[in-house]
């Protein structure tokens, strides 16, 4: 957690990590952390995404995608009807179905 904890740092990103939190941390073949994201559940229907980064050096790979992607699966699964995420980014997080919901002060999106 602390590797995921410094690339965030690296963005200039400040994260709280707490018990309510759930993970999701890519690593290359030879133990290389790649990226991750971490999430918590509103309640038993919205799923808020906290954070989520890609070390530098693999941008631009799809691997932003691919979190996306699983995020929305595992969350969807457990229950979760919505997912939302604050302004940052507004443009990428629209690519993924995102958008703007001035009531949460974040993108949301149907799952």
């Amino acid at each position: 957690m602390a590797q995921f904890h410094d690339l965030l740092l690296s963005y200039n990103l400040n994260a709280q990590f707490g018990e309510e939190h759930d993970f999701l941390i890519m690593f290359s073949a030879n133990n290389t952390q790649m990226g991750g994201v971490f999430w918590k559940m509103i309640d038993e229907q919205i799923a808020h995404i906290e954070k989520i980064a890609i070390h530098e050096k693999f941008l631009n790979c799809g691997l932003g995608e691919m979190l996306m992607n699983e995020i929305s699966q595992r969350v969807k699964k457990g229950g979760a009807k919505f997912l939302t995420v604050g302004f940052m980014k507004m443009e990428y997080f629209q690519r993924f179905g995102f958008e703007s919901d001035e009531s949460i002060a974040g993108l949301i999106k149907k799952l």
